[in-house]
């Protein structure tokens, strides 16, 4: 999302800190279009959807173009996220008979420890 809105000093170090927090991080921003530019986009949207080939990279083509890019911020939320429970319990016995555990997530590394 960084990449996305107008330049920010203290949003990659507030996302950062909220994610060593282990909190879920989600930035919210918005893009206002005239009435002109939403017609183009609803019409290249509208044409990328009922393509037979490429479907899909065709919209998120249009969707990056019109809509993801300079986009205002409004705001970031910091979410807990935690472990069930029992979680970290069943870990270690397993870990404790041997089974190798590899932990899979979207998160940021900083989030996941």
């Amino acid at each position: 999302m960084t990449s996305i809105v107008a330049e920010n000093d203290w949003l990659d170090e507030e996302t950062a800190n909220m994610a060593r927090e282990g909190l879920r991080t989600l930035v919210v921003g918005r893009r206002r279009l005239s009435y002109e530019q939403y017609r183009e986009f609803s019409r290249s949207h509208q044409e990328a959807a009922l393509a037979i080939t490429g479907r899909d990279a065709n919209m998120q083509k249009v969707v990056s173009q019109y809509l993801e890019r300079d986009l205002e911020l409004l705001g970031v939320t910091g979410v807990e996220d935690k472990l069930q429970k029992d979680v970290k319990p069943s870990l270690e016995l397993l870990r404790n008979a041997g089974v190798k555990i590899w932990m899979l997530t979207g998160d940021k590394v900083e989030t996941a420890r």
